[in-house]
């Protein structure tokens, strides 16, 4: 394979003024779609949807869902429990809608495996398949490769595209980059190529002036429009070069007028336009940057995009980052907690309402646990060997709770269940068989994902 892309660099590539009304195009919309026309007579149009939120930084089981109330003082922390509408189950006194919507969802309480570094455990959380480079713990983590495994919404957009006007996949609302400036695995094409890379979709839905580039003319400009569009066929052309020299793609000529298309369609301006939500709706999820990701989710999903994953941070600390090394209890109450509980309890109640229940997979995960014991500055380390995700919709058992921690939360006492697994399990629901075959630009073949469905999931 030939190197790895340079994704920062595409970063700051993209916002160069010509890529007004096109940069999203090369980025992944249309392209993907465009070029998975080919297997579309393969492909297995499942009418589901996936809905994954992504906590980058690794938040804390043992805080959140999967306390350990009885246990000692330097593993319980500093929460007090509260039930669930699920009978003898608990969550974190500061998850108050979790512990309401209990009854929705499944509690898988046993992910384990081995990447103790954020970049090569994001690739294994988010692709199933570990990353070539693990990372080095406390030293550097890996960078994304063209020889990584695909991001869901990569594989989705090559094997089972979504039909009309919407792009397959989309990510919200920034990348994943960790704390040396390096584009986490697990988030693009990988060796399927940048061309089944979901749509990137970088800026915070909650500000007054948010715009997604190429979707509206800026005022004024409908002259200089033109001249963009110029500049961007240009640009697709030599695209268009360098892609039949890299990958041996396709011409892309008979599909210029349907990507431009694309692009400005009604239906892609409509999916993305918050202020038809009612203002409670809206004040429901939170007036905030990941509430108004997961309504933008719910709207994507709802429009026909098949998978929409929203990033809860795209770094690791800050405001949304949930590596919490130290004051972790305070950074939970204060900043993270109070945001994910009514973004993510009003997306389960807003599939219910809406009647998107049965047909969109919700699947809320990091890519590890925090350890069981509490650190000298009261934050909690890395943890992969015993962590919780939470699944819900598309056919999903109902107040369910799948495998057990141990009494101290630091390893799987029944059921464990492995990245590989949980990835697997989100294919098949999707009807994409984990078994599938993927090729690379060089006609290699590689297994999608190694893991075992967990049927026991499955209502």
């Amino acid at each position: 394979m030939g190197a790895c892309p340079d994704y920062r660099a595409s970063r700051q590539w993209s916002r160069r003024e010509w890529l007004r009304v096109g940069a999203t195009w090369l980025s992944g919309l249309s392209l993907p779609r465009l070029l998975a026309a080919e297997s579309n007579s393969a492909a297995r149009h499942a009418p589901r949807g996936l809905i994954l939120l992504n906590c980058f930084g690794g938040p804390s089981h043992l805080d959140t869902w999967d306390m350990k109330p009885d246990g000692p003082s330097a593993i319980r922390g500093a929460f007090t429990a509260i039930p669930t509408s699920i009978p003898g189950e608990i969550v974190c006194e500061h998850l108050p809608g979790l512990a309401r919507i209990a009854k929705h969802l499944t509690f898988v309480r046993s992910v384990t495996h081995d990447r103790n570094v954020h970049g090569g455990a994001v690739g294994f959380a988010l692709t199933g398949t570990r990353t070539a480079d693990p990372g080095i713990p406390g030293v550097r983590g890996p960078d994304a490769s063209a020889e990584d495994h695909p991001a869901i919404g990569a594989t989705v957009t090559r094997i089972a595209p979504a039909r009309g006007d919407l792009p397959s996949a989309v990510t919200l609302p920034w990348d994943l980059i960790d704390g040396q400036d390096r584009f986490v695995p697990g988030q693009t094409g990988g060796l399927l190529g940048r061309a089944y890379d979901p749509w990137f979709v970088r800026g915070d839905p909650n500000a007054t002036e948010f715009r997604v580039d190429g979707l509206a003319p800026p005022p004024g400009v409908s002259l200089e429009r033109m001249d963009l569009r110029r500049g961007l066929r240009d640009a697709l052309v030599e695209q268009q070069r360098r892609l039949e020299e890299t990958a041996g793609t396709r011409s892309l000529d008979a599909y210029y007028a349907q990507a431009f298309d694309l692009l400005t369609s009604a239906a892609t301006r409509a999916a993305f336009e918050l202020a038809d939500e009612t203002p409670a709706l809206r004040e429901r999820y939170g007036r905030n940057t990941l509430g108004q990701s997961c309504l933008l989710a719910r709207r994507l999903i709802e429009a026909g995009v098949r998978v929409v994953q929203v990033n809860a941070s795209g770094s690791l600390f800050g405001d949304y980052g949930w590596d919490t090394h130290g004051d972790n209890f305070n950074t939970l109450k204060d900043k993270l907690l109070p945001r994910f509980d009514p973004a993510f309890s009003t997306l389960i109640d807003d599939l219910q309402a809406r009647g998107r229940w049965a047909d969109t997979l919700v699947v809320c995960l990091g890519e590890f646990g925090r350890t069981p014991k509490i650190s000298t500055n009261a934050g909690r380390e890395h943890w992969p060997q015993c962590y919780t995700v939470l699944f819900a919709g598309a056919g999903m058992r109902q107040g369910f709770v799948y495998g057990r921690s141990d009494a101290q939360g630091a390893y799987p006492a029944e059921s464990p269940v492995t990245p590989e697994d949980i990835v697997a399990t989100i294919y098949d629901t999707l009807g994409i068989p984990p078994s599938t075959l993927l090729r690379d630009a060089a006609g290699r073949e590689h297994p999608l994902v190694r893991g075992r469905v967990l049927t026991e999931l499955f209502a």
